[in-house]
């Protein structure tokens, strides 16, 4: 009796292993596959012509010279638009004077007739 439960406890045994071992034999694949791009990577830093790092460093330039031509543009607009919203508050303070000395004439003109 105790031949075949231990021949069932293997068989259990074994079902799990072939279970488990696609995804084992996968995540050793892809370990596998990972380390190399790694060192590929890696090579090919280190391989890297001068022209190459040229390149990059002129493209780096390219980027800053831009990156710095839109924060001139965005100071510009804001400069523009601060400029507009003072024209505008002075505008309606004129507004607003204009309406006190219009509303002060009319009493004036009431309390004379």
């Amino acid at each position: 009796e105790a031949e075949p439960e231990r021949q069932s406890q293997q068989d259990e045994l074994s079902d799990a292993f072939r279970q488990h071992l696609p995804e084992v034999l996968a995540e050793r694949e892809a370990k596998k596959r990972r380390r190399e791009l790694e060192w590929r990577a890696l090579v090919a830093r280190e391989r890297q012509t001068k022209v190459e790092l040229q390149e990059a460093e002129r493209q780096a330039k390219i980027e800053e010279a831009e990156q710095e031509r839109r924060r001139l543009e965005l100071q510009e607009r804001q400069l523009e638009l601060q400029e507009r919203r003072q024209e505008a508050e002075r505008q309606a303070r004129f507004v607003e004077e204009a309406r006190k000395r219009a509303e002060v004439g009319d009493q004036e003109m009431r309390e004379e007739a």
